[in-house]
Parts: C-alpha cells; structure tokens; sequence
C-alpha cells in the first residue's frame, strides 16, 4: 500500500498523475484505521540510481508522511526478500463483522463449478473449407524416447476430458504433432495447422472494439474483468470439422474434438458465440476472451450495487451458459482499471502510463552512437515534439568530430530527461483505431530486444527488456530476432488478436523465409516461436535496419530487468541436448563422438558457426567464399552442442 499525504498530493505534476474517483476508504494503518480521499497514479524516481516506476498512491487525510508499499520497496531495491526463508502461512478466520462489499473470495465460494474444469458453449462449429486447395497429410514426426511417456499420458488426459478423440478412420487432412516441453517437465500438445489454414475459410464477424464500449461508461465508477479459460475449447466442433483437425503422433491419429488453437477462424467464431452467451445482461462488455463489468451510478455507493449486481448476473449467465473462468485473473471491484490497452477511471478514458515505461527508463547514451540511435528515434518523432530542434542541440553537438564524447548531466542529462518527457506526453501516444492498419517494428540487438507498435504514423506503445543470459549467450542471432516479434506480438497481444492488417516489419531478411515454411524445416527452438504466433494474422516483411529506428534504439537501450514468462522460460531451456538426443536416436554414440571431434578440426565449420551466432548479411557477396554455399537455407542453419543442424538435419563436417 502506497500512501501519500493529501497536503503533498496536491504538490504532483498533473501531467504525471491522474486521480482516481474521490471515493473516501477505510485501511488498516499501524492496528488503527487509515482514512483516504481517493487514489492517484504519480511518476515516482529513485534519487541516487534515477530509476522511475509509476505508482498508485492513496490519499491520506491524516497522515504527514509519503509511504511506499512493500511491492514498491522491492521494484527500488530499497529491501529483499529471502524467499526460501519464508514460512507458509494459512489463514483463519477472525470474529470481525463480514464485509458487505463482493470479494474474489466470496466468488469462489459462490461460484466455485464456473473456475473448474472445461467450459463447453452451447451447438458446435463448422470449419469451411476451400475445395481448391489440395489436402495435406503430414508424416509423423520423431520426438525423443524421454518424452514419449509424457506425451502418451498428455494425449490419455486429453482424451479423458473430450478434448481429443482417437481417429481410427482415413483421413483427407493429417497435421504434424508439435509436442512442447514445460519448465515442469509436463508436455503441451500442440499442432502445425500452417497447410490445414491455407484451406480454411475465415468468418467475417464483426469484432467489438473499445470504442464500442466507452459509450456505455458515462457514469461507470467501478470495474472488474475477467478472463474465459482456455478460451477456444469452449467451441465444440463438428464431426465433419474435427476431422479436419486430426494430426499423426507415435501413438495413432487424433483429432480435436474442441476447437484448437492456432487455427486461423477460431478468434471470430469464438467472439460470435461469446456475444451471443452473454447478451441481454446490463453493465457486462466482452472483447475476445476478456470481459469488462462496471457499475454505474450518481455517487460511488450507487455504482459499487450496480456493480455487485451485474458481477452476480454474469457469473449465473456463465454457470448457465457453461463458461469457465480463470481464477488467477480476477480483477476485482477497481476504481481504476486497465482494459485493452487503456485505463478506464470514472473521470473517463486515459492511457496506460506502462506503454511509456522502455521511454522512461530508457539509459543515457554511453558514446556517439548511442546518441545517433537516440536522434534517429526521436528524429521519427520530431513532429510531435514541440521545441524539438532546441531541446537536442546539446546532443547534437556531443556528435561533431572535433568533440571528445564527455556526457555532462546537468546539459546533456537535462536534455535527455525533457526529451524523454516530451515523447512520453499525452500529445505523442495517440488511442488505438481498431479501423486502420497496425505496424509493429521489433529488433534484437546483442543483449536486448525493443519492439513499437505505429498506427498512421505514430507510435502508440513502446516496449524492450533485457536477454536472459541463456537468450544472450546461447541463441544465434535468427532465433534472437524472432524470439523480438514474440515479444512484440504477446506484449501488443489487445491491438493484434484477431486482427487481419498486420504488418510486422523486421530487418534480418531469413526470417522472411523461414515463417513461409513448414515448421518441421525450422530448428527447434524456432519451431515454438513459430507456433506460438500461429494464433495471429500478420504480414512479415523486411525493412532496413536504418529505417527502423525506433525498435533499433529500444533494443539497445533496453530495460534492465529480464523478467521471461513461462513460455520464454520454456523456450530458453531448449539448449542443444534435445538435438542431440533426437540424433542418438539414428546414430550411435560413437557416430556422434566422430562428428563433433571433425567438427573441432574443420574451420569452415567453425566458420559457419560462428556465422550463424551473429546473423547473415543481406546478400551472399559478403559472405566469404567457404559460406556462399550455405545461403540458399540460411533460415534453417541452427547450432547444437557443438555441431550445426538443417532442421532436424546434421550437417556433417569434412572429415567425418
């Protein structure tokens, strides 16, 4: 809990904190009661290491001193936690009045069959096809001997709870098993639906956007949202439909009684049967999988009983209607809320002050090309930038050649901090237009990756974080720079989903290749990003890195903390072991030992290598004469415990 007295709370920078509704609250404070007028979101920066956070502060009428929480003492380092010298706890319960007011507990208890098990809408769905398109049956592939167990009990689980079947008759179309291994040693079972989506047929629904929804907030003053779970297993598909979603495994076919994910109609012909099951109720807004409750009302406590009223009508709407409910993602009874991309308060629409955090904590420049990186960028923003060629006239002196790079903080520094003040201002980042096209730049530099989403020219979300060391040190330069559209895709996941005009601009032209092509060709680690964007549709195209200024920049000034979710986990810890496994499986130990000991000795091997940890040149020419050869499938080349793979292929060393 942050506290800031109402004496300071005045003294913030309107263009740095937004108020929240002047809802007064009782907190317990020092075994007493904490009064507050309401909350605010202010820019708070650390004095000695500079770093800013925006943080959420309740106004405290009777207290004389600015408070930070414990989430907040962690994110500044001002104290640590020693996890493994935590004790677990369990609560019990107390003689104190109940509250009143709805909690994520009282749901639970309430509601407890809604966060359970498999959520199954109402009729099934039909997959069209186009008759043109000649059926593809893909072989089965190999998958290692230590995960055929997993997976053969993932595939039993699946069965059990009617999410696949066995497929015991001929089958037109057949898709590739794509198994995927958890941080948890479990398995997630996926498919390569790349041939099967260029037959399908897309649905044509209309999708509701934010605009849709803020008319309806006129006099809200509270919010909760909430997230269906597993979201597209909801759809149950037709005989004919779960047909043509059977995929080969070591274990027989199968086929997906649910809708599975990946397939290219699945977000509109979810969104249609969610509108559907939730129409008719007051105070509820759904976009994809994320719905929005509000209360509305002339005062707060009006507003907090509408709000009770329309949670308790969508929770019996999804216990009718048999939808489930993630139980981790409540956000409950918020007077301030964040909803695609936004933040919705009663004072109405404002942006997400997160999309600015990679800007705002952007580091100063170390040498002069750090501040060419720096004007390049802001360069593309110049337009939106009032004073901008007075602001940048210190650091555009600091590029002169007759000028030794000496970065002063009191003239280069101030210049910076206002720089970085204007291009995070409201003027800069306009709202999102579900109407017109998106295009997202991302890059990966050495130790970093930075992303930006532009609409009409103008950037609407900044992003970047730091490699982790296996990122950094293990991955070749390819799987670098699609582990940054990953990044962007997810981070920008509310802009892109179910959206068509996409456009993801890159500036290492084999990825161009490589994501037209199957996956089985991609080395592994790139075949679970490439299957992780299967869920999006977009158009990945190459542009120069020197037009790319902004993603370049962001790349290279990166936020410091790595903070890798459990995919990114997942991704980093497929090291070279698993290819060397799946190659005992067709050559003897003593094969093995031969290639890697002429792989030690050939130095076009070691060329090629190296090569491949820093990335292809834009054409052949530059290459030396030893590796012209390998171009033509450069998006395929991956390294492994010492040798070098084709996809699942070794490329064999002279020598051997």
């Amino acid at each position: 809990m942050n506290v800031l007295p109402s004496s300071l709370a005045d003294t913030i920078d309107p263009a740095k904190a937004q108020r929240g509704p002047a809802k007064a609250e009782l907190l317990m404070f020092d075994n007493s009661q904490l009064r507050t007028n309401g909350m605010l979101t202010a820019t708070v920066k650390h004095p000695k290491t500079q770093k800013t956070l925006i943080l959420e502060f309740y106004i405290a009428t009777q207290h004389q001193q600015p408070i930070l929480g414990i989430d907040a003492c962690l994110a500044f380092n001002l104290l640590a936690v020693i996890d493994e010298n935590i004790c677990s706890i369990q609560s019990t319960t107390t003689s104190a009045e109940p509250t009143k007011q709805l909690t994520a507990g009282k749901i639970l208890e309430l509601y407890p069959e809604i966060f359970n098990g498999i959520g199954t809408l109402s009729g099934e769905i039909h997959l069209d096809i186009d008759q043109s398109v000649r059926p593809v049956q893909m072989p089965v592939r190999r998958v290692a001997e230590a995960m055929k167990e997993t997976i053969r009990l993932e595939l039993q689980k699946l069965c059990n709870d009617n999410v696949i079947a066995p497929m015991d008759e001929p089958s037109t179309w057949i898709s590739a098993l794509l198994p995927v291994a958890k941080p948890n040693k479990g398995v997630r079972i996926c498919l390569d639906p790349k041939p099967l989506n260029r037959a399908l047929l897309r649905s044509h629904y209309p999708m509701q956007t934010l605009d849709d929804v803020l008319p309806k907030l006129t006099r809200a003053k509270a919010f909760s949202t909430f997230d269906a779970k597993h979201g597209f297993w909801h759809l149950k598909l037709d005989e004919a439909s779960s047909k043509l979603t059977t995929f080969e495994t070591p274990f027989g076919r199968f086929r997906w009684l649910r809708c599975p994910m990946g397939i290219s109609p699945a977000p509109e012909l979810f969104t249609a049967k969610m509108q559907e099951a939730l129409s008719g109720l007051s105070g509820i807004a759904c976009i994809a999988d994320d719905i929005l409750v509000y209360g509305s009302g002339d005062t707060v406590q009006q507003a907090l009983i509408d709000h009770d009223k329309n949670v308790h009508a969508l929770l019996q709407r999804c216990r009718d209607k048999g939808i489930k409910l993630n139980p981790d993602k409540i956000q409950l009874n918020r007077p301030v809320t964040r909803y695609m991309g936004h933040e919705l308060t009663s004072a109405g629409l404002q942006a997400d002050r997160r999309k600015m955090e990679a800007i705002l904590n952007m580091p100063a420049p170390s040498d002069k090309p750090g501040v060419l990186r720096l004007l390049g960028m802001t360069g593309f923003l110049a337009r939106f930038c009032p004073n901008y060629s007075e602001t940048t006239a210190p650091l555009r002196e600091l590029l002169q050649r007759d000028v030794e790079f000496k970065w002063l903080d009191d003239i280069h520094g101030t210049a910076f901090n206002k720089l970085k003040s204007m291009l995070t201002s409201g003027t800069v980042l306009p709202f999102y237009d579900v109407t017109k096209p998106v295009v997202i730049q991302c890059d990966a530099s050495q130790a970093g990756l930075g992303a930006a989403i532009i609409q009409n020219g103008r950037p609407l979300e900044y992003a970047s974080r730091a490699l982790t060391p296996v990122e950094r040190d293990a991955y070749a330069q390819i799987e670098k720079e699609l582990l940054a559209i990953v990044f962007a895709m997810e981070r920008f996941h509310t802009y892109v989903y179910a959206k068509s005009d996409v456009t993801v601009e890159t500036d290492h032209k084999p990825l161009l290749a490589i994501n037209k092509k199957a996956l089985a060709s991609a080395p592994t680690r790139l075949q679970r990003m490439l299957l992780r964007l299967q869920k999006y549709n977009y158009e990945l195209i190459y542009r120069p890195g020197s037009q790319m200024v902004i993603a370049d920049t962001l790349s290279r000034a990166y936020l410091p903390q790595a903070k890798p979710n459990e995919f990114s986990e997942e991704i980093a810890s497929l090291t070279g072991v698993n290819q060397l496994d799946e190659l005992s499986l067709v050559a003897s130990q003593s094969t093995i030992d031969v290639l890697l000991t002429a792989a030690a000795d050939d130095e076009q091997y070691k060329q090629l290598k190296g090569q491949i940890a820093v990335g292809w040149p834009d054409s052949a020419e530059n290459l030396p004469p030893a590796l012209k050869p390998f171009y033509t499938f450069v998006d395929e080349l991956s390294t492994s415990g010492g040798l070098v793979f084709k996809g699942p292929c070794v490329v064999v060393p002279v020598g051997a």
